[in-house]
């Protein structure tokens, strides 16, 4: 017996319904990055919501991106890319909001 259980197939309607959609997401939160850079913050909470709201919203492009090259590719091909690489893009995020959180707070002392 086995001890590596294999993977799942997705269906190929699945794959159709990601390739579809991811695009039509995409647009949708490139228009809403467009909406909130015309807005200017006036207070440092605005400031930080508005980077997090980009933020958030970068990263729903990205997974959009990556929705879409997964339909395409197809999801065994880029399963084992993202498992070697996703160990390391955790940590990675993990300090770049270690690095986030100590620069909000060090302009709220300075401020």
């Amino acid at each position: 017996m086995s001890d590596k259980t294999q993977p799942r197939q997705m269906f190929a309607e699945s794959r159709l319904m990601l390739g579809m959609l991811s695009p039509v997401l995409g647009v949708f939160f490139g228009v809403c990055i467009y909406f909130t850079s015309v807005w200017e913050p006036s207070t440092f909470g605005d400031r930080v919501g508005k980077f997090a709201v980009e933020d958030i919203l970068f990263t729903f492009i990205t997974l959009c991106a990556v929705g879409f090259i997964t339909s395409v590719v197809g999801p065994h091909r880029v399963r084992p890319l993202v498992l070697r690489i996703g160990g390391r893009a955790a940590r990675a995020g993990l300090v770049l909001m270690l690095g986030t959180i100590v620069y909000m707070f060090y302009c709220w002392l300075v401020l």
